[in-house]
């Protein structure tokens, strides 16, 4: 099953993308790239959770061969069991759940944790009432 290379690798290409993304595309085109991998990401990992449901076996997808030297031979392969693919699901899934409650959050909050406790926003120097 290929979908297993990119439920892996597509999130750590789109990390190491928006890592060397110039700043002239701004703080939306890392976000967009990286978000869009999980969403991608998470799309794949349902049809692998749903695949064990009916009790399926386990997929081994081969990555690549690492040694080969006579009899010896070394891959790294991924082995996707039934614990493995519920992890894809839930994991995937609670990533992308607060980029929802981020957008819809408002940019000031009624507290600011300081390293003396926390203080309404007023009493923080400098601080001063977003506009709506």
């Amino acid at each position: 099953m290929t979908s297993i290379l990119f439920i892996v690798f597509l999130p750590l290409a789109a990390s190491i993308l928006a890592g060397f993304s110039n700043k002239s595309f701004g703080a939306a085109f890392p976000k967009a790239v990286t978000t869009g991998a999980l969403f991608i990401a998470c799309a794949l990992s349902w049809p692998v959770f749903i695949h064990y449901l009916g009790g399926g076996e386990k997929i081994v997808t081969p990555v690549l061969n690492f040694i080969q030297s006579g009899d010896m031979h070394v891959s790294w392969s991924l082995r996707v069991d039934a614990l493995t693919a519920v992890m894809l699901v839930v994991v995937f899934a609670t990533q992308l759940a607060p980029a929802g409650v981020v957008a819809r959050r408002p940019l000031s909050s009624t507290a600011v944790y300081t390293n003396s406790g926390t203080v309404p926003p007023s009493a923080v120097p400098g601080w001063t009432r977003p506009r709506p």
